[in-house]
């Protein structure tokens, strides 16, 4: 059985610190007459790490509570950067955590002189991705979403060695938050990690001792991982750039493709009708299904080849444009802070930074997320006068405009078309008469100028 401790005297702000990196505690708990915290042995690490604080002895409580009491004190600065394991599985599946340790010592220190922080897993208490003065490895981890969503990333080998065990290519991995700089395995092509920042995301399970070439594959990510921390920021940026284009580009291509192979199937199925092959109400019946999904796949596009690197790089030269990512078939563009005019008060309101998604299959060709805040306007959770809660936007007139944007991969145009849709309001209409309930902006917006879009009546 694990062993639990009793930490008492912390400060507010000490508690409130804890509290504040998801470490899991169990507070108001009194042992020997004393009022303190509950730590379970596991994440005592985290929670000295976090009090910069070390356990100098420890003795089991005299009430009979089972806690164990720590003496603790400041932690001494070491004389050298050391590699720490914070977390580590403790079932049977656990493997060594050594081999780990040492190929962080042997790879990542000589190339950063930091301390280096470990993860065997991933759990709440894992820091997220913030600046550190710490370099921070998690395994079987993601700074988003769950351990099946890299279900298309798993492969049996990876760097040339074996995973070992059959089930290997079966277990959940986690997927990349598309936010950093993905480590690709060279057998196959896709992230087996992402680097962001101060912190290394590592997808498969290797903590789990069936995958007896886990630590070796380990120190192989950390090399291509050397590669890239290396390079210049700038050039990292660019690198990372150069990845989310040819990314944008096939993404494109795969629709293009399926609108081919719609085509290809329809001539078949008029082939078959003038032939016989089959009968007169099954090919007719094919017939129509397969013009059917042509419609569809025209709303997206309408030919296989387009500019589409081009399309990319005009969108990063939009000025309220940060970054573009692609993830599930759809592209992402997060922009800077958007701001919009009331005309009945000539004052500027900030809306928020948003995430703009454009959508080859759902019911809008464009979806639009504020990341700063939702606001109560003609309804709960408005990202914008204009758009409603699950960031579906009234386009109005314009929504055929965007249609038409997409189904020629016009991209870019598309963009700016929603940002400008974004910055404008009617307030003549139900929805866009609340804009004041945005914040006033406290500073004069930078002049943009971009696509002109006749804001959205309902």
């Amino acid at each position: 059985m694990a062993k639990e401790y009793f930490i008492s005297g912390l400060s507010k702000s000490q508690l409130a610190l804890l509290n504040g990196t998801g470490v899991r505690l169990c507070s108001s708990v009194v042992s020997e007459g004393r009022e303190g915290i509950r730590v379970i042995e596991r994440n005592l690490g985290l929670v000295l790490y976090h009090l910069k604080m070390e356990v100098v002895d420890e003795r089991l409580a005299d009430d009979y509570s089972g806690f164990y009491i720590p003496t603790l004190r400041a932690a001494m600065p070491s004389a050298a950067p050391r590699v720490q394991i914070i977390l580590w599985r403790e079932d049977s599946s656990k493997r060594d955590p050594i081999p780990f340790r040492l190929a962080a010592e042997e790879v990542l220190l000589p190339a950063m002189q930091r301390r280096i922080l470990i993860y065997g897993y991933r759990d709440a208490e894992n820091p997220v991705s913030v600046p550190s003065p710490d370099f921070h490895i998690h395994i079987w981890s993601s700074s988003k979403g769950g351990c099946e969503d890299g279900k298309n990333n798993r492969c049996a080998t990876a760097f040339g060695l074996s995973m070992d065990d059959p089930t290997a290519k079966d277990w959940n991995w986690f997927a990349p938050s598309g936010e950093g700089v993905p480590i690709n395995n060279p057998d196959n092509g896709r992230p087996i990690a992402e680097l962001i920042g101060d912190h290394l995301y590592i997808f498969p399970p290797f903590s789990n001792n069936r995958i007896k070439m886990g630590a070796e594959i380990f120190r192989k990510i950390l090399e291509a991982t050397v590669e890239h921390l290396i390079v210049d920021p700038v050039e990292r940026k660019r690198m990372l750039q150069e990845q989310t284009r040819a990314t944008f580009v096939n993404t494109c291509n795969v629709v293009a493709s399926e609108f081919e192979r719609t085509v290809s199937s329809i001539k078949e199925r008029e082939a078959m009708l003038v032939s016989g092959k089959r009968s007169l109400l099954q090919a007719s019946q094919g017939l129509q299904a397969a013009k059917q999904d042509l419609r569809r796949i025209c709303c997206s596009t309408s030919k296989q080849e387009v500019l589409l690197g081009r399309e990319f790089d005009n969108i990063l030269q939009i000025p309220e444009v940060v970054r573009v990512k692609v993830e599930n078939g759809q592209i992402e563009v997060f922009t800077d802070t958007i701001y919009c005019r009331d005309p009945r008060s000539e004052k500027w309101h900030e809306l928020g930074k948003f995430r703009i998604v454009v959508s080859f299959t759902g019911e809008f060709p464009v979806y639009f997320f504020n990341q700063t805040r939702k606001v109560t306007g003609y309804q709960s959770g408005m990202s914008a006068p204009h758009v409603f809660s699950e960031g579906k936007p009234c386009l109005g007139d314009a929504k055929e405009t965007f249609y038409e944007l997409r189904k020629k991969f016009e991209l870019s145009t598309l963009v700016m078309y929603a940002i400008e849709f974004l910055k404008s309001v009617n307030v003549r209409d139900g929805a866009g008469q609340h804009i004041d309930q945005w914040p006033l902006a406290k500073e004069q917006p930078p002049r943009v100028v971009s696509a002109p879009v006749v804001a959205a009546v309902a």
